[in-house]
């Protein structure tokens, strides 16, 4: 962590030569771990409030990333009637299921009236809440195997010569990394 923190002022100081709005994130508050805060500090608003935000935010995340990989084999391999209804299916079942996630979510992470943030924490509700995440894990991981063999697929379909196909191949591939 230090040394990734030491490059990012290198490049800053000597080879941007200028500073952001994002570099005031990397010190204070939002720049400990979890496991540097202390038990009373997780009590308090501060930490509480941003743990419900980052909670009911990740799930409309993951489906505008994968959205984004729909879209984009959309407009590569349109021609492919096939292909073409895989990622309508895809992204409609993406949609579905992130979107049940999330209004899940915030049904049961919201503070309900009388209860302070942390309590809210303690609550039955948060312990169904984190019964998602093993579903949400499972189905980002389908998810994400479907979004690496579409494209493999359908360019070994293609009548590409062998070296350019295992270059388009590897560089689908390189999605695994």
């Amino acid at each position: 962590m230090a040394l990734l923190f030491a490059n990012r002022i290198y490049v800053k100081i000597s080879i941007v030569r200028q500073w952001h709005w994002d570099d005031g994130l990397t010190k204070g508050a939002y720049g400990r771990h979890q496991w540097d805060v202390r038990l009373p500090n997780m009590m308090n608003d501060d930490f509480t409030i941003p743990t419900y935000i980052a909670t009911n935010v990740a799930p409309a995340t993951l489906l505008f990333v994968k959205l984004t990989f729909f879209l984009f084999y959309y407009h590569i391999f349109e021609p492919l009637r096939w292909m073409r209804w895989s990622i309508y299916i895809g992204a409609t079942l993406t949609c579905a299921f992130y979107g049940a996630v999330e209004i899940a979510s915030l049904v049961l992470t919201t503070r309900r009236p009388g209860n302070t943030w942390f309590g809210q924490t303690l609550s039955k509700e948060q312990v169904k809440a984190a019964t998602l995440s093993l579903p949400l894990a499972a189905a980002g991981l389908a998810i994400d195997v479907v979004l690496l063999v579409m494209p493999l697929v359908a360019v070994m379909g293609m009548q590409l010569p062998i070296k350019r196909k295992i270059g388009v191949l590897s560089i689908f591939m390189f999605g695994i990394l």
